[in-house]
């Protein structure tokens, strides 16, 4: 149940870390503020573009667990990325 857990906290963090970082980065490119950008995401369909630019830091989330010896929640953020990869080409 343990490595459950620590593969469902890789999964989760990586998810809201590309959420959070996708949405301040396209605030900071079309210089709005952050609740605008979540409004324009639900009208404009712009999920996939903002969730693959913040995956980026999931690469050093991946790298911080590995460095742990925590490979489930490293497992996790690669099953993030698999899952961004499919949403940004649906």
């Amino acid at each position: 149940m343990n490595k459950l857990l620590n593969f469902l906290m890789g999964l989760i963090l990586a998810m809201i870390v590309s959420c959070i970082f996708g949405s301040l980065l396209m605030s900071f490119w079309f210089k709005v503020s952050f609740l605008e950008i979540l409004k324009t995401f639900t009208i404009d369909s712009i999920w996939g573009k903002a969730l693959s630019i913040g995956s980026i830091p999931n690469i050093l989330l991946f790298y911080l667990f590995l460095n742990r010896y925590n490979y489930m929640a490293a497992r996790g953020v690669i099953l993030s990325f698999v899952i961004i990869a499919l949403f940004v080409f649906w």
